[in-house]
């Protein structure tokens, strides 16, 4: 999960902005004079709010900003995840999930996405669509750090909403839910892990139904049962 006052995503933040609007300022001079005059005319003037904005702005200014499909074509060859993804620029996928340190997936918070620059690094899932809002695909605040089951597996190209579910750099939900279990040894019965909610909080219930938690993390029952035959084992201190 994201630690929302964490002062490295904030910096990770800025370098972001900072970074990609030198490499766009760069990719820009190349584009013919008619597909330049698109960038600098609709795009560039809000590109810092592109970049950096919150995921509420994101939102309204990509609802906002009515693309044609020739100025849809503009923002999705300049504003390309997979541009981005390449590792031979200075500033890539790489270095954002280096920077972020996030080493477990913000969704499941299982699996492992620890970056070991140029060979492995955390997918990003992009919380709105990149397909649906090309205009998003590059925002800091849409590229979540995850596993491939939760990015791709679970979620895919689905859309979530911002009233209905919560956002990993929005929402500090860690509160508002907790694991139990089910299982009775006596009876040898099957281990059942279960996620309690307290009062009031759908968005969080929706947000992980959404991820199947409780299904993914029910994969994990043979692992819980040795670690309550350790802790019947041992002493109270275990």
């Amino acid at each position: 999960m994201l630690n929302l006052q964490s002062k490295r995503i904030a910096e990770a933040r800025e370098l972001h902005v900072e970074e990609l609007t030198k490499l766009l300022s760069v990719k820009s001079k190349k584009l013919s004079p008619s597909v330049k005059k698109v960038w600098e005319n609709k795009i560039n003037p809000i590109l810092n709010k592109l970049l950096g904005g919150r995921p509420i702005v994101l939102k309204r200014q990509s609802d906002e900003l009515q693309l044609n499909t020739r100025e849809r074509k503009v923002v999705s060859q300049m504003l390309n995840y997979d541009w981005f993804s390449r590792k031979k620029k200075m500033y890539n996928a790489y270095t954002l999930a280096s920077n972020l340190g996030v080493n477990t997936c913000a969704y499941c918070n299982r699996n492992y996405t620890i970056t070991v620059p140029g060979t492995t690094r955390a997918f990003f899932d992009h919380y709105f669509p990149k397909k649906k809002y090309p205009l998003l695909a590059l925002s800091f605040y849409n590229l979540v750090p995850s596993c491939s089951i939760c990015n791709s597996t679970i979620k895919g190209g689905k859309e979530l909403s911002l009233k209905k579910h919560v956002h990993p750099y929005k929402n500090n939900y860690l509160d508002d839910f907790w694991f139990s279990y089910d299982y009775n040894e006596d009876q040898n019965s099957k281990l059942k892990v279960k996620i309690k909610y307290k009062a009031n909080k759908s968005k969080t219930r929706r947000t992980l139904d959404f991820f199947k938690l409780e299904d993914v993390y029910n994969a994990h029952t043979d692992e819980l049962k040795d670690l309550l035959k350790v802790r019947t084992a041992f002493s109270d201190k275990y």
